[in-house]
């Protein structure tokens, strides 16, 4: 996790190009960037993205706000269930609200998934990391960071939690993965 943090606080500008670029990606990561079209040419796009996405076993959603109505910053149920097939996992990411407790919405998002999109194994890793609120400042403001995992194997599982004991350790970071059984 060091070198990976260490490449990423070395990227020449923050875009999603150069993330891309970074040499901390396996052999054989593909990456779909194809805008979202106006709603009418979105179906045929959905059709372009699994076929790029076919021989990926693991897909991430890099929508800015977690699940939620067809628009450029959110993943949705539709695009889940499109992209699902035996042995691949899909992430997405989340910024959660306030709108109610944290473990209420994660239940939420939970039930969701396995209603609308048919999910099978559902975890969502929370990160939460305490950053000050000026520089010099003694007061710190909290950023939450969900990724959860639609159906997620037990290599993945295993991985998840590693992951969320590794960053956990990291002082002011707080890491649990919900879900897992």
């Amino acid at each position: 996790m060091t070198d990976a943090l260490g490449c990423l606080s070395t990227l020449p500008e923050r875009s999603v190009a150069a993330l891309e670029r970074a040499a901390i990606w396996p052999n054989g990561v593909l990456f779909h960037r194809e805008p979202l079209p106006p709603r009418l040419l979105r179906s045929a796009r959905s059709v372009r993205k699994r076929a790029a996405l076919d021989g990926a076993d693991l897909v991430f959603l890099a929508r800015d706000n977690g699940l939620g109505a067809e628009t450029g910053k959110h993943a949705t149920i539709a695009e889940i269930r499109h992209l699902r097939r035996p042995g691949r996992s899909i992430v997405f990411i989340t910024f959660p609200g306030r709108s109610m407790p944290h473990d209420a919405l994660v239940q939420r998002l939970h039930e969701r998934l396995r209603a609308e999109a048919d999910a099978g194994t559902v975890v969502t890793l929370r990160t939460n990391v305490s950053v000050p609120s000026d520089a010099g400042s003694r007061s710190y403001v909290q950023r939450p960071r969900w990724f959860t995992v639609v159906d997620a194997d037990s290599a993945l599982l295993a991985r998840a939690r590693a992951f969320a004991d590794a960053v956990a350790s990291v002082p002011r970071v707080r890491a649990r993965l919900d879900g897992a059984t």
